[in-house]
């Protein structure tokens, strides 16, 4: 069995006796094994954060209870911050650039586009779109939305002022399953949809149903180029979609509960309690 894995930094390869002989793109990750893992605390930034996510500059953002979404560069400086007490909190923020940031508010199944300093672009309310129960929200690469509707069951693509430009069939219907999804991705022209009881469903470009992987209980992941990480009950995995197999990763030692975490490049972001802590990954036997 392989798993395609760059050599940034680490290799499971060591304890997992797994070969690695094709070079995957650049956005994939290897995570020290259990035996290696080792992680050098670069930052913390105290701040109680409710959602943490990245931009390809290494930007990060961390969402509060009142609603609030900061911005700090890649050292820990905040640089911006956007403040809305009448929506509710926050329940996604999704990036593909720093110039087009999709944040959501499910309490009123509203999206507020934000640009590079967290100023309003658009907003755009799901409910006058006759879309009565998001359950899902991902950021497409040509920054339009895809959208799960729990009543129609129906995952849609929209354009920021509404309009829809692609949907699936009836997912209750052709699965014969109800669809509760927990996370939404889209990546490499590609949309994920996890639900808690029925696993990984992957979606083409035009909602049309690929793949499903039978893993339950996922909470959230991250989809890299060629793997994607699961977060569910507090632990973090790999999963190598060829052979449906999700294998642990060994997460930073830390005093307090992982509420959440992501991954870019080389660097592990962990939300605690009380702040936002950055690792780095090394791996031990070459440590000096």
């Amino acid at each position: 069995m392989k798993i395609r894995l760059i050599s940034i930094i680490l290799f499971l390869a060591i304890s997992l006796g797994i070969a690695q002989t094709t070079s995957p793109p650049k956005d994939d990750l290897a995570l020290p094994s259990s035996q290696d893992a080792n992680y050098q605390l670069l930052q913390t930034i105290p701040i109680n954060c409710t959602y943490l996510t990245t931009d390809n500059l290494q930007n990060i953002y961390a969402a509060t209870e009142q609603g609030q979404i900061l911005k700090f560069d890649k050292k820990g400086n905040k640089q911006f911050e956007y403040s809305n007490n009448r929506l509710g909190q926050v329940g996604k923020i999704a990036i593909k650039n720093p110039l087009n940031i999709l944040v959501y508010y499910p309490d009123l199944a509203v999206i507020i586009i934000l640009d590079r300093t967290l100023s309003v672009i658009k907003e755009l309310n799901l409910y006058d779109l006759d879309i009565i129960a998001p359950k899902g929200i991902a950021l497409a690469n040509d920054n339009n939305i895809w959208v799960y509707d729990e009543i129609t069951a129906v995952l849609k693509k929209i354009s920021p002022e509404g309009t829809t430009l692609f949907e699936s069939r009836n997912l209750n219907q052709l699965l014969q399953k109800q669809l509760n999804p927990s996370f939404l991705q889209e990546k490499n022209n590609e949309v994920y949809l996890s639900d808690k009881e029925n696993g990984l469903f992957i979606f083409d470009a035009f909602g049309q149903l690929k793949q499903t992987i039978p893993i339950k209980g996922i909470d959230q992941f991250q989809v890299l180029d060629q793997q994607i990480i699961i977060w569910k009950k507090g632990q973090a995995y790999l999963l190598d979609a060829t052979i449906l197999e999700a294998i642990s990763l060994p997460l930073p030692t830390t005093r307090k509960a992982i509420k959440m975490m992501t991954i870019n490049g080389n660097l592990v972001y962990v939300a605690l309690a009380d702040k936002i802590a950055v690792y780095q990954a090394v791996n031990s036997s070459n440590k000096q």
